[in-house]
């Protein structure tokens, strides 16, 4: 992804993860959007779009909700809520492995004022902590993106934080200079080189990390680089 792209969306990023909660992270399709934050339900960490033919966007979104069921009931759960919506369809499509483990894959069939919509969405449980993965399009074009939503949900592991996942080279590198950002910062000036170095540093040393990864590293050394506890 270009650097001017990802400084683009880094800002509408909306997540939220406990420091107990694994930090989900996937590889949305090449070259879709990032949604405006405003615009995504509550409960969807953040979406992506790509392009139809058309007006209805095909997607790809992100939604954590805490639970205290299995899977199983879970699953149940959520099928009686989508059959309980008039003129909406529902099936369990079985087990499914992403890199995070294995998952539960299931389709939804509904309605839109531009014609009817077809998704995939992918379930897995971690600890009290369900993950889920959706992709939609309008119907005619949906095994046009089956495969790049599958793709997309294969792509899903859970890591302990944004280095996690890293080679121990490149892992101590990345903490070593988030560390230091969290030492003064003299003025806007220096505030500036950091961010770029940021930048830099994100683009050039971990760019198999995906787009999704970045986007999450930019905002968190950024709210760090420009947090009002830094002293002028």
């Amino acid at each position: 992804m270009a650097l001017r792209l990802i400084l683009s969306l880094i800002f509408p990023l909306y997540l939220i993860c406990s420091s107990t909660t694994p930090i989900p992270l996937f590889d949305p399709p090449e070259g879709w959007e990032c949604a405006i934050a405003d615009n995504l339900s509550p409960c969807i960490q953040v979406g992506f779009l790509g392009k139809g033919s058309t007006a209805f966007r095909p997607s790809v979104n992100l939604a954590i909700e805490e639970i205290d069921v299995s899977l199983k009931e879970y699953l149940k759960a959520v099928k009686e809520i989508h059959l309980g919506t008039a003129g909406t369809t529902w099936r369990d499509l079985g087990k499914f492995k992403t890199r995070s483990g294995e998952g539960r894959l299931t389709e939804i069939g509904t309605n839109s004022p531009l014609g009817p919509v077809k998704m995939l969405q992918m379930i897995v449980i971690s600890g009290h902590t369900a993950y889920i993965l959706t992709g939609a399009s309008i119907k005619e074009d949906f095994l046009r993106f089956q495969e790049t939503f599958m793709k997309t949900f294969q792509s899903l592991r859970l890591a302990g934080d944004l280095f996690s996942l890293l080679p121990e080279g490149k892992k101590k590198q990345f903490e070593t200079f988030f560390s230091k950002l969290g030492q003064s910062i003299a003025d806007d000036r220096e505030r500036e080189a950091k961010w770029a170095d940021l930048q830099k540093l994100v683009i050039q040393e971990a760019p198999e990390m995906g787009n999704y990864w970045q986007i999450l590293v930019l905002k968190s050394g950024r709210e760090k680089i420009y947090s009002d506890t830094q002293t002028q």
